[in-house]
């Protein structure tokens, strides 16, 4: 994700969500936890999944920053993040919800972790034609219940890969786990470590939010 485009509401040409790129800046630091002891297992409560942490600047000079930073300094929006991602199907695959009638697609494919929080795996390559129409694939989400069971669209799989192509600025977005934790401006410099920079460098370097600036 580092060093990707920061856009608005994802208006890119190349999406075909417009006529033209709506570039705001470029994601500039990227943070995510080491992997734990024994690698990583599947948590009950949502809270306690790993997130991703960034920073993005946003230039002044591109069209509506200004009036998207006053609009959030005023309360009018409230902005939140949405990462955009590319996947492959071959190497992704659906959670089901275990019942009777879910348990005898997922074999010896579902790890114990989803086992124990009752979800059975399924890779795309393997699943049944009425397991594939519950996914949309231009949008990316799922539409309908399998076989009346909870049905949801693991991108990467067990294994696999996910490229991060950008992030996008937007008042809608899909998981209220993502949000902007701070939003900083300023055109005032500073003198720091005999460097004259933005004073937004001091915020950023003490903030709790971002120690290690």
């Amino acid at each position: 994700m580092e060093n990707k485009v920061f856009d608005l509401c994802h208006l890119m040409k190349k999406y075909g969500t417009g006529p033209q790129d709506r570039i705001l800046g470029t994601v500039i630091a990227v943070e995510f936890p080491e992997t734990p002891t024994g690698g990583w297992r599947v948590q009950g409560d949502r809270a306690s999944a790993p997130g991703i942490r960034a920073v993005a600047c946003m230039h002044r000079n591109a069209e509506q920053v200004d009036e998207i930073l006053q609009k959030h300094f005023t309360g009018q929006i409230r902005w939140t993040v949405s990462m955009e991602q590319l996947w492959e199907m071959d190497n992704s695959g659906f959670l089901i919800k275990s019942n009777a009638n879910t348990l005898k697609y997922g074999g010896d494919n579902t790890p114990e972790d989803l086992q124990e929080l009752g979800w059975t795996y399924v890779p795309a390559q393997d699943a049944p034609l009425e397991l594939l129409k519950c996914l949309d694939p231009k949008d990316a989400k799922i539409i309908r219940k399998f076989k009346g069971a909870e049905t949801l669209m693991l991108f990467g799989g067990l294994d696999g890969s996910v490229h991060y192509n950008g992030v996008g600025l937007t008042p809608l977005g899909k998981e209220d786990e993502a949000e902007v934790m701070q939003m900083l401006a300023s055109r005032k410099m500073i003198e720091v470590n005999g460097l004259l920079l933005p004073d937004i460098f001091d915020l950023l370097r003490r903030t709790a939010a971002w120690p290690e600036c």
